[in-house]
């Protein structure tokens, strides 16, 4: 967190560390970035800060139609580090009608869960597209695009990701088709200090290094 929001460092791609070049080239970023946020205006702040909230308010809105749009049964369990899962197979309701446009891609969609039984906490998530999904009017999202989200654990009470996967087919505009594949893998949360914690979090965490 730098001022109150993320701030994602590139240390990795493809795979592999980054060249002495590029990786200089990322710490110089980062520290732009912290000089530019320490002289931001109020109104600045305000804005980012804003911008902020507003990702993190989707993010969770569309984690909770997630929970909503579907109809999940037990499939066969398999193995976690801490001694076992629930996998929950999620089939989109019958008429399921989308609370906004972020949620439209989960009318046509199946899911799959994996569950600690430890903790209770989701350890991985799979969704694939199963029929064409038209979004804002623009793009269409076509069968075959899949999304893999993994977290885990980084102290006894907080879990955050670790691994995102994302294969798209999409047309855009009726006219332009582009296919594209996202792999990042999140490491080396750190404890924020002197952050203020939320009563539900109990911790804050820095946001982690990225590699692609």
């Amino acid at each position: 967190m730098i001022e109150g929001s993320p701030y994602q460092k590139l240390i990795a791609e493809d795979g592999q560390p980054l060249s002495p070049a590029a990786a200089k080239e990322e710490e110089q970023k980062l520290q732009k970035e912290i000089y530019r946020r320490s002289k931001e205006s109020p109104h600045e702040r305000a804005q980012r800060m804003r911008k902020y909230t507003e990702e993190r308010a989707r993010d969770h809105n569309l984690l909770t139609a997630v929970s909503e749009a579907f109809d999940y049964t037990f499939a066969d369990g398999s193995q976690s580090p801490s001694g076992g899962v629930w996998v929950l197979e999620g089939r989109t309701k019958p008429g399921y009608i989308p609370p906004n446009r972020d949620a439209k891609v989960l009318s046509n969609m199946n899911m799959k869960i994996w569950i600690d039984k430890a903790s209770y906490q989701w350890i991985r998530l799979e969704a694939e597209v199963t029929q064409p999904v038209t979004l804002y009017g623009l793009a269409k999202v076509s069968p075959g695009t899949r999304f893999t989200l993994e977290q885990e654990p980084v102290s006894a009470t907080v879990w955050l990701p670790k691994h995102f996967t994302m294969q798209v087919n999409a047309t855009a505009l009726g006219l332009i088709h582009e296919d594209f594949t996202e792999d990042e893998l999140y490491s080396k949360y750190t404890a924020a200090a002197g952050s203020i914690a939320s009563s539900n979090a109990g911790e804050v965490f820095r946001e982690p290094a990225t590699a692609r």
